[in-house]
């Protein structure tokens, strides 16, 4: 028995030095060392238990039937005698008969003191099993709490946890997809940018050509003009040339009227183009202030989440350490539950051996009713004063006085 409470001891010792580091794996361990270790030393507990109430009982039972046998035979003695002296009225046997009636009424007075001590001990081994059964299952239980808080610290920080399924790893990862996106698409818009820009310049280089055209016509009219002049003065009154010349010039003037309309033309395509950039160019500037705005305001939520995590991490590593506490205080309640197994195991001790010095004497009675030298001996001991010798404890020497105290009560 000692060496199992001593092995039971060692994996408790081991189970709490185990629950330091605080890992999930091993708290499964120490709730399945701590689980296997209860239902151990349980059965032991429940075993050692029934051998020690069988064998009280048995012991009981025999002692009580021993008594009643010799109770009989003395009875019988006595009749005996009783002819005897009758007979031969021999006050010697007479003397003697009375020492070992005072004797055996001591001795009866003692057995109510073991039937008590063997009570005691039965009530008090069933509390220290009912207690560690109760310690057990609470260290076995705040294991397995111990466990679901770690796993639940852990998965505030994982993919699987929070608020519509998304946590704060993913509101992180949505956030930076869409910074992307944003990125992405202002490229696209500066791309358009440039492809516009560079229309713009093309029409612009077509514009320079259309002035280089009319800046050729401007040329060619002034010479026109030189020549209607110089055959208007040749010609007089004739002035034949001078309708080539104005021939001519009309026909500038169509060229200049249609080369106007084209830069017009052109004018206008460059103004609705640049209108066009300016547009996109404004609603991508808007877009992405308010891609910037969104973007900001869920880095602000996923920053608040963060610190939501950590002080609920904080206050449930906080809950661990209180219950870590809780752990080694009913570990020391099971140490001293289990010392009290050896000091039930000496009380025990105590109610067996005067049963078995019982037995002896009660063996030899017959003998010794036959050997008058010996009476006086055996009817001169004191069995209380030698049952309180064997007593060690307080509590086993106050438990006799109180039976004794109740049967000379009675007798009275």
């Amino acid at each position: 028995m000692k060496v199992l409470i001593a092995h039971s001891s060692i994996i408790i010792l081991s189970a709490l030095s185990v629950i330091i580091p605080g890992t999930t794996a091993k708290l499964i361990y120490i709730t399945v060392l701590l689980t296997g270790s209860f239902f151990l030393i349980r059965r032991l507990l429940r075993s050692e238990k029934q051998k020690i109430v069988t064998a009280c009982e048995s012991e009981k039972a025999r002692l009580e039937e021993k008594l009643k046998r010799k109770e009989k035979e003395l009875e019988e003695k006595e009749q005996e005698y009783s002819n005897i002296r009758k007979e031969k009225d021999n006050q010697e046997i007479d003397k003697a008969f009375k020492p070992i009636t005072s004797s055996l009424r001591e001795k009866v007075k003692i057995i109510p003191v073991l039937n008590g001590q063997l009570r005691a001990v039965i009530e008090h081994t069933e509390k220290a099993a009912m207690d560690l059964s109760k310690s057990f299952m609470n260290i076995n239980k705040k294991a397995k709490e111990q466990v679901k808080e770690v796993s639940a610290v852990f998965g505030d920080l994982s993919e699987e946890s929070g608020d519509n399924n998304q946590s704060v790893l993913l509101s992180m990862k949505e956030v930076l997809s869409r910074i992307i996106t944003n990125f992405n698409s202002v490229t696209e818009i500066i791309k358009k940018s440039q492809s516009a820009t560079a229309k713009i310049i093309e029409r612009a280089e077509a514009v320079k050509d259309i002035v280089r055209k009319t800046d050729n016509i401007a040329d060619s009219s002034k010479v026109l003009a030189i020549n209607a002049t110089i055959e208007a003065a040749r010609a007089g009154a004739h002035g034949k040339g001078f309708s080539v010349v104005a021939s001519e010039f009309r026909k500038l003037a169509e060229d200049s009227e249609s080369a106007n309309k084209e830069i017009h033309s052109i004018i206008d395509k460059v103004t609705e183009e640049t209108r066009h950039v300016y547009k996109e160019t404004e609603e991508g500037v808007k877009r992405s202030n308010e891609i910037t705005m969104e973007a900001g305001e869920m880095l602000k939520n996923a920053l608040g989440q963060i610190n939501n995590a950590i002080a609920q991490a904080r206050d449930k590593l906080a809950d661990l350490s209180r219950h870590a506490e809780s752990l080694a205080r009913d570990i020391s309640t099971i140490v001293v539950s289990i010392q009290f197994q050896d000091i039930t195991r000496q009380r025990i001790e105590h109610v067996i051996e005067p049963l078995e010095e019982f037995a002896k004497e009660l063996n030899s009675l017959k003998e010794e009713l036959e050997n008058s030298s010996s009476l006086a001996d055996f009817a001169s001991r004191d069995h209380a004063a030698w049952l309180v010798n064997k007593y060690t404890m307080e509590t086993e020497k106050e438990l006799m006085n109180r039976t004794l105290m109740n049967v000379d009560f009675c007798s009275e």
